[in-house]
């Protein structure tokens, strides 16, 4: 593959990859919204669009790798530098792949707020149920006396 081969079909997985992360911010987006609005159908909806573009994104890469071997060169899986500076002497290409990566930081940014609001929810739940089985909120707390809360009692919740 020439050098000018090489550039157009990075120019064309690196702006098909752009379109792909910024497709999966938005539905990031949307996912903080429907977990903001506690919308289960929109989540669930939101998770079969994340895993399927994130799919997407991951064939992409590959494809940008095949496309560096087919160009005799080897890269490194976080920069295709190599690459760029041998098939791209005008920095189009270093271009596109810097904005990729600045919308692949927001996703992953993203990704992990609605993770942490996710996890948040769960304890509050995991409280919840701990205080229909026995009447105490955690048994990592301390009570008067400066112990923990002993031993957990476990009933069942039909129990409680």
């Amino acid at each position: 593959m020439t050098a000018a081969q090489c550039k157009s079909a990075l120019q064309q997985n690196l702006t098909e990859s752009i379109h792909q992360a910024l497709n999966l911010k938005q539905i990031l987006e949307d996912e903080r919204t429907a977990l903001e609005l506690q919308d289960t159908t929109a989540l669930d909806d939101a998770a079969i669009s994340k895993r399927h573009s994130v799919g997407k994104l991951d064939d992409l890469d590959r494809n940008r790798r095949k496309i560096a071997v087919e160009c005799g060169v080897v890269e490194s899986a976080e920069s295709p530098s190599e690459l760029i500076s041998w098939c791209d002497q005008q920095d189009e290409i270093a271009t596109l792949w810097s904005q990729f990566m600045g919308i692949a930081e927001t996703c992953r940014n993203l990704n992990a707020e609605n993770g942490a609001i996710i996890r948040v929810r769960q304890g509050q739940v995991n409280n919840a149920l701990q205080i229909l089985r026995d009447g105490t909120t955690d048994v990592n707390t301390y009570g008067p006396t400066g112990r923990n809360g002993g031993e957990l009692k476990t009933r069942s919740l039909a129990e409680a």
